[in-house]
């Protein structure tokens, strides 16, 4: 997956603590397999991120740890799947960023961006495509490091979390 580059301010994705956006949006989880790196210490670092309609969050470009952080996110996704009326929060490792998401009760699916103490509105999305997406992205990152030879713990419990997500997906 691309990702092209443009500026936007955070500040703009800081609204009213309360508010709610009650239009449905699109959300996606964005990596890219090209920009994948392994440290001398193992770490795998890459673009990662949230795209709400066009605006990327944290930020275009993002660099993170996408083997790690997108496990932490399946599993949270997992227990959303599970049981509507739930909710979790998907944390980036760099820096004070991460969103909220609410699968609830009516099936309705709800992201939050949050940085640090601060949160964005709430906005109504596509719950589905969020999931179809952040499952393409394990996969996509799973196969470069496969490609790559790289091999971990990290790696085998992403390979384990998309898995049981599919598993959801599949019933």
């Amino acid at each position: 997956m691309q990702l092209s580059l443009s500026v936007r301010p955070l500040q703009t994705l800081f609204m009213s603590e309360s508010s709610v956006d009650s239009s449905v949006g699109q959300a996606v989880v964005e990596t890219s397999a090209d920009s994948v790196q392994r440290s001398a210490g193992g770490g795998i670092t890459g673009a990662v991120l949230l795209r709400l309609d066009d605006t990327a969050f944290p930020g275009e470009g993002w660099s993170d740890f996408p083997v790690v952080v997108l496990g932490w996110w399946l599993r949270t996704f997992t227990r959303l799947l599970s049981s509507a009326g739930t909710s979790g929060r998907c944390h980036f490792m760099d820096g004070p960023f991460a969103f909220e998401v609410e699968h609830a009760r009516g099936g309705e699916w709800f992201v939050t961006q949050l940085r640090g103490a601060r949160r964005g509105s709430a906005r109504q999305i596509n719950g589905p495509s969020l999931v179809e997406s952040i499952v393409a992205s394990a996969r996509a990152i799973l196969a470069a490091c496969a490609q790559r030879g790289w091999y971990s713990a990290d790696v085998d419990e992403l390979r384990a979390a998309t898995d049981a997500v599919e598993s959801y997906r599949a019933a």
